[in-house]
């Protein structure tokens, strides 16, 4: 994974770290909730709780509709109302819906093909709901509130505000292309790193530009880029949850476990 280091005093991203705090960045871990039901579930975001309700094959097939005409607008939260097997996955897919980040709770980030069959899909029993997706979920709690941890400062080289150091994550179908690095830099940022491995990079950005990048279409998360990495990093396994998947009954110490990883932004 290549990242790079800040100059100036900015943190350094270390790849195991940022793959492990990556693996559950945009909604938490799912659990039941006291509002789920068969007509409805709730999902966990980082910026708070939203409950989503089973939409009739109407309004489904009406989004999806509108959806392939449009050209900006393909990717949407997909909630099932069971678990996802294998064959639904497929199934799905070769309709035209591709089911990708999971969000906990049988919900994931799905990327819609524009000549999917939309009756299809409206119409299967299992999709509980589909909804647009809100800038704010894609954004992590300290950016929403506008204060970033310090050490993701990066001061002006006095030709503009200060920058924050982030993490930038693409939906799993998308590339780097030039429309978001194009914004990045037009709205005075800068791009520092590759997190190629988990579609995303490593980011500097004027705060007041944050949650317009995050409102791309091709984006799925922004959050404040980890500290710097010091000689005493005894949080850091707590941090990581290394110490739960390293315990009973998991026993996983990673052998075996090969990261493939090819260098895509500019």
């Amino acid at each position: 994974m290549k990242l790079a280091n800040y100059s100036r005093g900015c943190p350094a991203a270390f790849g195991r770290l940022v793959v492990f705090t990556i693996a559950t960045l945009v909604a938490l871990p799912g659990r039941a909730s006291s509002q789920d039901s068969g007509e409805s579930r709730t999902i966990a975001w980082k910026s708070g709780s939203y409950t989503i309700r089973r939409q009739d094959i109407e309004t489904k097939r009406r989004l999806l509709a509108v959806t392939s005409a449009a050209t900006d607008v393909k990717h949407f939260v997909v909630q099932l109302d069971q678990p996802l097997t294998t064959s639904k996955r497929t199934e799905l897919q070769d309709a035209g819906l591709e089911l990708q980040q999971p969000l906990g709770r049988d919900a994931f980030f799905a990327a819609w093909r524009p000549s999917g069959d939309v009756d299809l899909v409206s119409a299967d029993p299992t999709i509980l709901a589909i909804e647009r997706i809100r800038t704010q979920w894609k954004l992590h709690p300290d950016l929403l509130a506008k204060s970033p941890p310090n050490w993701t400062s990066v001061p002006s080289d006095g030709r503009g505000p200060d920058r924050f150091a982030v993490y930038l994550l693409l939906h799993w179908d998308e590339i780097p292309n030039g429309d978001v690095i194009d914004a990045i830099h037009r709205r005075g940022g800068r791009i520092v790193g590759d997190l190629s491995s988990v579609k995303g990079a490593v980011a500097e950005l004027p705060l007041e530009e944050i949650g317009a990048i995050a409102g791309f279409e091709e984006v799925s998360w922004i959050e404040p880029a980890l500290p710097r990495l010091q000689p005493a990093n005894d949080f850091t396994r707590w941090r990581c949850t290394v110490d739960a998947v390293q315990s009973a009954p998991y026993g996983l110490q990673g052998n075996g476990i090969s990261v493939y990883d090819g260098a895509a932004w500019s």
